[in-house]
């Protein structure tokens, strides 16, 4: 929980949005509800599981009952993946100004996984998914080049969709760091997948014209790039993804 709150307020510390930590336990009830009163009162929430195994944090139930939305980094996806503590890839995509962001890392069989997610909701000019400065790495990013790029088709639904491949390299060295990187990346418009930029506006402004708001999201996921972390890319993807 103390490397989670470093984290958490070194990043919003500087955005001038006021913000407030809470870690809670409980031992006669439910941590989420106990939480209610404070998330009924933001504007958005960020909600972690620490511990899978413990039956008394109802998160679902916090989504349902909050009336604000909340986006939760779950300590376990489908079998095997379980979280990681602190982020042994060490990365974050460059998309500025989410309205909530989460950026966990999961083991599975031996390789760990990064999923990125930037959630965006009462885009403007300033707050929006799409755009020319949200990309996987800058072109001056001091850790990471962009050495690649492509396509690679997965399955959603039973339908095809082309996810946007990227394979990044290290420009450092560190203990533990792996030299390349393989991202996929995708958006997500109101319940529709999408790796097309102008499709992605479109749904964006068509979901507005409805009046079902804007929310939209962009998903990177990111492995060290060898045989092991390609392949757990592919199983997180059809494991715990669509």
């Amino acid at each position: 929980a103390s490397k989670l709150n470093a984290e958490f307020r070194s990043r919003v510390e500087s955005s001038g949005v006021s913000f407030e930590w809470q870690s809670l336990e409980t031992f006669s009830g439910d941590s989420a509800a106990s939480a209610l009163s404070s998330v009924r009162a933001a504007d958005i929430v960020v909600a972690g599981q620490g511990d899978s195994g413990d039956p008394g944090a109802d998160v679902g139930g916090l989504v349902y009952d909050a009336g604000r939305p909340v986006l939760v980094a779950p300590a376990t996806l489908s079998a095997p993946w379980q979280k990681e503590d602190g982020h042994p890839l060490h990365f974050t995509p460059a998309f500025r100004n989410p309205a909530a962001e989460a950026n966990p890392a999961y083991r599975g069989d031996g390789a760990v996984v990064g999923v990125y997610i930037g959630y965006y909701r009462n885009q403007d000019y300033e707050h929006k998914l799409v755009s020319s400065d949200n990309v996987v790495v800058r072109s001056r990013d001091p850790s990471w080049a962009r050495v690649r790029g492509g396509e690679r088709t997965v399955d959603v639904a039973g339908r095809p969709l082309a996810v946007r491949q990227a394979e990044l390299r290290h420009l450092g060295s560190a203990p533990g760091q792996p030299e390349r990187l393989m991202t996929w990346q995708l958006y997500w418009i109101n319940g529709h997948w999408t790796t097309n930029d102008y499709l992605a506006k479109i749904l964006s402004a068509w979901t507005r014209l409805r009046g079902d708001g804007d929310e939209s999201a962009v998903v990177v996921l990111y492995a060290a790039h060898d045989a092991a972390g390609d392949g757990e890319l592919w199983k997180l993807w059809y494991t715990s993804v669509p």
